[in-house]
């Protein structure tokens, strides 16, 4: 299960729940920007810590990505020419 670093406490405790129910492994993707050691922080997703807290995050963040199924991803749609245009 991958889950947004996102997403509020609450929305990450219910996914915690189902996680456990379901015995599935779940991360979130790090989003790293710049920071300035001060007031900005290099970590870009605003409840990272809360996603950990809770468990839906990996220790580092996105270590266990590799190891989930590729299977349950959507494949990128591709838009055809003529909705395109529209």
């Amino acid at each position: 299960m991958i889950a947004s670093a996102r997403q509020t406490n609450e929305e990450l405790w219910l996914l915690a729940t189902l996680k456990a129910k379901l015995g599935a492994v779940s991360d979130s993707v790090p989003r790293v920007g710049a920071g300035d050691k001060l007031l900005v922080s290099a970590d870009k997703n605003p409840n990272a810590s809360g996603a950990q807290l809770t468990g839906i995050a990996a220790d580092p963040m996105g270590s266990q990505l590799p190891k989930l199924p590729t299977a349950s991803m959507p494949a990128k749609s591709k838009r055809s020419s003529s909705s395109a245009r529209m």
